[in-house]
């Protein structure tokens, strides 16, 4: 079905273009507010409907060639057809529409990232075939077909000669493509981590079987044509998911982590610790983080992945107790705080949802910085939060989330006090926005 001249109306969540015909939603991907264009749809809910563009009648001033080969199908950036200061302005936009229910005395513009491309310091690539040849790219827009990429605007320019020799190798060795329909195959992902304060990165191959042929012939051309090479892991993974790691691994050369530095601390990642993809955005959010919490505060970082937030932050504290699933990551932030000379500190593995409030008495905890998954907190870990608790800094990938919960915090005794957003991912419509609380 094709709509004709539809007017753009504003920018939607999830980075459509939103527009109505007969007073019905038309989700637009790729639209700019303010164009006409002529639509086909592509996909009907109730009440609701989604297409692409036919045809632009009328262009955004915005509106900008995409410096990409692939941007058309790519699934990895959404706005790169938009200029940068348009990109902020819709991204607080969407903010203001989420937040319109939830009233916030101080409301702060989006903060621009200082580095808008080639930021990303991880990624992991899917891996294919077209016919023989193996491609390694980003996965199609709404499918697991793989886009071969000899350029991104999103990761580091030197990734893209590492990828070359990733897929020389695989190509010369003969590797079999994982095929997500019948299960066979081996080389499922391929994954980089950049240190951005040394140039020292990893590699982790993601495969379905434990046998990689002629590895240290990969390691030597790694060695030999990219500087900075810390180590390569094996990640195996036989399981039917789309979870990218797999529990088992095999350490093939060097070491599984490297050592980065943010906020005047260094860190020392496992491959499998979480780290914010933007470096320099995430040292301006976190020092707008510790502009909110109180000297002396006794501080709980749940979620805390390698310790990076609450050590940044513990020249402020008077005691840190770091929350965290993933034992990896717990291992890391025991090894920074010891490095960075963060003395009164605790970090423990543990699952959050069922022991904040015994961990927040036991250390008489006065403040918590929540950093979540994309899910949120959701209402029982709100639940649990004590009456102690007087002040929460609230960080979300996912601003939508945020407000559901922020609605339970009011609910439980909280007022809000000040929302910033932080543009942590230029090129797409994803951010983050941190929501300071207090206790009423």
């Amino acid at each position: 079905m094709i709509i004709k001249n539809l007017k753009i109306e504003k920018m939607a969540n999830m980075g459509y273009g939103l527009g109505f015909a007969d007073s019905i939603p038309i989700f637009v991907s790729q639209a700019i507010p303010g164009e006409i264009v002529d639509v086909e749809i592509t996909e009907s809910r109730k009440n609701i409907r989604f297409a692409t563009i036919k045809k632009i009648i009328e262009s955004s001033p915005s509106r900008q060639d995409a410096v990409c080969e692939n941007f058309e199908n790519c699934g990895g950036c959404d706005w790169l057809h938009i200029d940068y200061p348009a990109q902020l302005h819709y991204k607080d936009q969407v903010l203001n529409e989420l937040f319109r229910k939830i009233t916030v005395p101080i409301t702060e513009p989006i903060n621009p990232a200082p580095r808008p491309q080639h930021y990303r310091n991880k990624i992991f690539y899917p891996v294919g075939l077209a016919g023989k040849r193996i491609k390694i790219g980003m996965f199609e827009r709404k499918s697991h077909k793989v886009i071969p990429q000899s350029t991104c605007s999103l990761h580091p320019k030197r990734f893209d000669g590492i990828i070359d020799t990733i897929k020389g190798y695989l190509q010369v060795a003969k590797v079999a493509v994982y095929d997500e329909n019948s299960g066979r195959g081996n080389i499922r992902h391929v994954g980089l981590r950049l240190a951005r304060s040394s140039g020292d990165y990893l590699v982790i191959l993601v495969t379905k079987n434990r046998k990689m042929p002629f590895t240290n012939q990969l390691i030597r051309a790694l060695n030999e044509t990219h500087q900075g090479l810390k180590g390569v892991i094996q990640n195996i993974n036989p399981d039917i998911t789309n979870v990218i790691l797999g529990k088992d691994e095999k350490l093939l050369f060097g070491d599984d982590f490297i050592w980065d530095e943010m906020c005047g601390c260094k860190f020392k990642l496992n491959y499998r610790s979480f780290f914010q993809v933007n470096k320099d955005v995430a040292e301006e959010m976190y020092n707008f983080a510790g502009e909110h919490i109180e000297a002396g505060c006794r501080l709980l970082d749940a979620y805390c992945g390698a310790g990076t937030i609450g050590i940044s932050l513990a020249a402020k504290t008077s005691f840190l107790l770091g929350l965290e699933s993933n034992d990896a990551a717990v291992a890391n932030a025991r090894e920074n705080a010891l490095a960075n000379g963060v003395a009164d500190s605790i970090y423990e593995c543990t699952d959050i949802e069922h022991n904040l409030s015994e961990y927040c008495e036991k250390h008489q905890l006065d403040t918590i910085i929540f950093d979540p998954p994309r899910k949120g907190l959701n209402r029982p870990v709100i639940e649990a939060i004590p009456a102690a608790v007087k002040k929460i800094v609230y960080i979300s990938c996912d601003p939508a989330t945020q407000v559901r919960d922020a609605g339970y915090l009011l609910d439980s005794g909280f007022k809000t006090v000040k929302r910033k957003g932080f543009d942590m991912f230029p090129q797409t419509y994803h951010m983050e926005n941190v929501l300071i609380l207090e206790r009423t």
